[in-house]
């Protein structure tokens, strides 16, 4: 049950009235925790302090008489780039289109505009991190597909984590008695992505843990604006 300090009303628009933050104190704190362990699991990362648990990672999901063979059955790989692919840059922006166009239609453009504008940020902050580190890709098991950018922290991990989580916020508003089993698809699905991409060998765990972690710091920012219900 929420306590007194999650009880702030806010407006149709996401804003809080005058005189009152649009933060309460535990979501102030909750911002400050995911920015604080976020920030210093990316300086273990990028430090190589994690090398042991992201080498044990990669090969934990490759057989060990030949790492190029993921374990499992012979289609292990395929379901892997299934995954890997539901997170991916066209399947979200069709699913965020499809969000704000319904958000639209219900909601009215202002509001529509705060969820592009928080799924966009949300996908540039991404881009921004893997400059900042320039973190090179494993090279210690074959990848089985191909990628170009920096490697940390996961665009795939952090940018499924954002989208499934803001249509979450919208849809258990829309359909509150379900909201716990949507909650629970969505990070399932959002682990199962991030998980994927260890699997086919492009990403380090800690790439992945890091992209969750981002995630959850920009989605507690936006949580007070799109998580309420509108009074």
């Amino acid at each position: 049950m929420a306590d007194k300090s999650d009880a702030a009303v806010h407006s149709t628009d996401g804003s809080s009235p005058a005189g009152k933050s649009l933060y309460t104190r535990k979501e102030k704190l909750r911002i400050i925790v995911f920015a604080g362990i976020g920030t210093a699991w990316a300086g273990l990362a990028n430090s190589g302090a994690l090398s042991g648990f992201d080498r044990g990672g990669l090969l934990f999901f490759r057989q060990a008489a030949d790492t190029s063979v993921l374990i499992g059955p012979s289609w292990t790989g395929s379901f892997a780039l299934g995954l890997s692919h539901i997170g991916g840059t066209v399947a979200l922006i069709a699913l965020c289109l499809g969000l704000v166009g319904l958000v639209w239609r219900r909601e009215g453009g202002a509001r529509a505009g705060l969820y592009a504008l928080a799924i966009t940020g949300g996908m540039l902050i991404v881009t921004v991190l893997k400059h900042l580190f320039n973190r090179a890709r494993p090279e210690v098991v074959s990848h089985l597909m191909h990628e170009t950018s920096a490697s940390f922290p996961s665009g795939h991990a952090t940018r499924s984590t954002v989208v499934y989580l803001i249509v979450t916020m919208f849809l258990a508003q829309v359909y509150p008695a379900y909201r716990r089993a949507i909650l629970t698809l969505a990070l399932l699905m959002a682990l199962a992505v991030g998980v994927s991409r260890v699997m086919v060998g492009v990403h380090w765990p800690s790439d992945v843990i890091g992209g969750w972690f981002t995630a959850l710091f920009w989605l507690s920012l936006w949580y007070p604006v799109l998580g309420r219900a509108k009074p």
